[in-house]
């Protein structure tokens, strides 16, 4: 009789023990899930978050930081300028001593003076600075079907009676090149200024709306 209840009272114990250690077990599944599930959903948001605060803080920046880049890219522009004009004109031939030359070296000037001045605006993502590189950008590359394309066309012939062209394919070539890579840059240039001015204007415009 006593060894009978003794062992009942030890199955009890080992029930009770396992017992608990099932509930011990679950609690801690039960734990490591939601710690899981929690991680995931913040794993998810951190990125979505720190991608917000990026460009807010790029925003922010540019309130205090130049937009060098436009400014950059106009000032290669003029660079490039530099090379189609001396290339032009060291051309010794009669049919650059004309009025046409001459309109192209105060283009040349005033190209060289309008892209300086706008590539000091657009550092300060002033709009219609960027707005005017894009036109100079069209006017550039519209000026490759003026002086290069007629002097391309254009024929001299020698005392010797032979005929060729006052300006040769590989020169037409170099030239069109140069043209159409400047005015490429200063469409690069506008466009960007255009876009960092608006969203510069635009995030200011939250700053303003904020309550004191």
């Amino acid at each position: 009789m006593a060894n009978t209840f003794e062992r009942t009272q030890y199955e009890q114990e080992v029930t009770e023990e396992a017992t608990d250690k099932v509930v011990s077990v679950k609690d801690t599944v039960q734990e490591t899930v939601e710690h899981a599930s929690q991680s995931d959903v913040a794993e998810v948001q951190r990125p979505l978050m720190d991608k917000d605060e990026e460009r807010k803080i790029r925003q922010d920046r540019m309130r205090f930081v130049t937009n060098k880049l436009s400014s950059g890219l106009a000032i290669l522009a003029i660079l490039l300028n530099v090379f189609y004009f001396v290339s032009i004109y060291r051309s010794n031939a009669n049919f650059y001593y004309s009025i046409d030359i001459g309109i192209s070296v105060l283009l040349n000037l005033l190209f060289m003076l309008a892209v300086f001045l706008c590539s000091e605006g657009v550092k300060n993502y002033n709009k219609s600075y960027s707005i005017a590189l894009i036109v100079i950008g069209v006017i550039e590359l519209a000026r490759i079907f003026f002086l290069p394309l007629s002097a391309h066309n254009a024929t001299v012939t020698d005392a010797a009676g032979v005929t060729s062209k006052i300006m040769s394919d590989a020169q037409f070539a170099r030239v069109t090149i140069y043209l159409a890579c400047a005015a490429a840059l200063l469409l690069a240039s506008g466009i960007i200024g255009v876009i960092r001015s608006v969203k510069l204007a635009a995030y200011k415009k939250t700053l303003d709306e904020k309550p004191a």
